[in-house]
């Protein structure tokens, strides 16, 4: 996904957990009562506890990349909100006003719903929630810490993660994904581990520091029920840190595009539109969730691709 603010980092496996992500959220988003027997939907469904973390994933990579200024300066400040702007929220107004479109013509929803849902943080389209909550974050975020002394930084870095992390324990959701507004906690808890590995990082412990938060993740891995928030929290983490703990090789950092694009275009039409076909064409049941769901994240980057090469100045739009 794209982040706020660029710091000299490895994107090449960085770019390759926002795959892993993607295509967790595309999985997560497959179930449908019209096209798949109840036994199917239970499947999606017992399969996507163990992937409920993937957004919480993109908002600790948006932290790791995310920069704070030495000291708050409100003409930087408006011109970093400015860029988080165009970046998040222009491309969350766009595609909920295309997807809010499609849906009234195909007789999905009525105009006045998709208005609403539009002036809502949580748009049209089930995944696009994310930029709204992500540019308030980052927003919030990088105002709260400019305030602060830099050699102070990594001390309330530290006690607002833990805070912020005891509290999303204890807030009810179902899930661990999702627009619900209590998981803005466990969000911010994330977007803050991704802003204290980066800090861990470059301190004098570098890439052991990294090591150590893998272990500590996986050790939570082995205790947590597979249900749990906790699991869904140490699944992604581990997999962020595993990634940086191996992504200084030279070979590794070569950049894999797409991410961004993807997530905004698999759904609410792509996925339901590739399942229908294949439902037309005799492919029934798990093979054509599988299907479905495999042709779905290659249709999309592709599109995301072509679209990017033929008009580079769509990449923002695109989240690229």
């Amino acid at each position: 996904m794209r982040r706020a603010d660029v710091r000299t980092a490895p994107s090449g496996m960085i770019d390759v957990v926002r795959h892993i992500l993607i295509l967790s959220v595309i999985f997560q988003h497959m179930q449908s009562e019209s096209r798949y027997s109840p036994e199917v939907n239970a499947l999606i469904g017992t399969m996507s506890l163990y992937i409920d973390g993937a957004v919480a994933g993109f908002f600790m990579i948006s932290g790791y990349y995310l920069r704070i200024p030495e000291a708050f300066r409100w003409n930087e400040a408006r011109l970093q909100a400015g860029r988080a702007f165009r970046r998040l929220i222009v491309p969350f107004l766009l595609f909920s006003a295309v997807y809010g479109v499609l849906l009234v013509a195909l007789g999905k929803i009525s105009m006045a719903d998709a208005l609403r849902s539009i002036s809502l943080p949580q748009g049209i389209g089930p995944q696009m929630y994310f930029l709204s909550y992500l540019f308030g974050i980052q927003l919030l975020t990088r105002t709260a810490f400019s305030l602060i002394a830099p050699r102070g930084r990594i001390h309330v870095l530290a006690l607002s993660f833990a805070a912020f992390s005891v509290g999303s324990l204890y807030l009810p959701t179902e899930r661990s994904t999702g627009p619900a507004y209590w998981l803005l906690v466990f969000y911010q808890a994330a977007f803050l581990f991704g802003m204290l590995v980066a800090d861990l990082e470059r301190g004098s412990s570098g890439s052991r520091a990294v090591t150590a938060m893998l272990a500590v993740s996986l050790a939570v891995l082995g205790i947590a029920d597979t249900s749990s928030r906790l699991f869904d929290f140490a699944l992604v983490a581990a997999l962020l840190c595993a990634a940086l703990a191996v992504a200084r090789e030279p070979w590794l950092r070569h950049r894999l595009a797409g991410s961004g694009g993807i997530y905004l275009l698999h759904t609410p039409i792509l996925n339901h539109a590739i399942s229908t076909a294949l439902v037309a064409v005799g492919v029934n049941g798990v093979a054509n969730l599988l299907a479905a769901f495999l042709a779905t994240y290659v249709v999309a980057l592709t599109l995301t691709l072509a679209v990017i090469r033929l008009l580079p100045s769509t990449r923002t739009l695109l989240l690229e």
